[in-house]
């Protein structure tokens, strides 16, 4: 059995700590992997821990496994998958530009899930391009219970502790009933020092690789 935060920031977006301080962190509060998700709207931040990964991986102790928190209008998800992720981020570019030629002031205004739904439908899982999704820091039961369907169907697991605090248990009870096969998750969210503060027990045979979770989380309920 495998212990796993899937919800930690490096300095790369808005945490304190760098990679290698992290990776030292996790192994010390008995992590057996370092799961970064970086904010997609931090220019840059996923290529650079892929670079610092790849540079630093023989120092390293533990797998590192880089993640992207990406912000829709329907709330923050937890994205795993190098080439999905690749994607998403040039999505989301391509979109920003479209907006901004047509004059909409407000990207988020323009945005809604349907087009991340199709995205995800039509550039990912049609292509055979392996991903993972969690819903990080559940907003309230009435904010889910206006989204459409057709969103919970892609996404694999949901937080029901965030840097140490219970989701609602309203909120928690609607997602459990939209979304009856999803992993129920315990992370951080820790910006600094604080990974493994909440943390998952994960049934993967052999090594921690992107891979191996990604697999874990699609297999699903826990």
């Amino acid at each position: 059995m495998n212990l796993i935060d899937f919800h930690v920031h490096s300095d790369s977006s808005d945490g304190l700590l760098s990679m290698r301080d992290l990776a030292k962190k996790a192994e010390d509060v008995g992590l057996d992997a370092l799961v970064l998700t970086d904010h997609d709207y931090w220019s840059g931040s996923f290529d650079r821990n892929l670079t610092l990964m790849d540079c630093f991986s023989k120092e390293i102790g533990i797998p590192v496994i880089v993640g992207c928190e990406i912000n829709t209008p329907s709330g923050e998800f937890l994205l795993f998958g190098k080439e999905a992720i690749d994607r998403w981020l040039s999505f989301r570019d391509q979109l920003s530009k479209i907006f901004t030629v047509a004059g909409c002031s407000n990207f988020w205004n323009a945005f809604r899930f349907d087009v991340l739904g199709s995205f995800l439908k039509d550039g990912i899982e049609k292509m055979g391009t392996p991903y993972a999704m969690i819903m990080c820091h559940p907003a309230s039961a009435d904010f889910y219970s206006k989204q459409p369907r057709s969103m919970f169907e892609l996404i694999h697991g949901f937080e029901i502790v965030n840097r140490g605090i219970r989701s609602n248990p309203d909120t928690v009870r609607v997602l459990r009933k939209l979304m009856p096969w999803a992993r129920k998750l315990s992370n951080s969210d820790a910006h600094d020092d604080e990974i493994g503060l909440s943390r998952n027990e994960v049934d993967i045979e052999g090594p921690v690789t992107e891979e191996s979770l990604i697999e874990w989380l699609r297999r699903g309920k826990s």
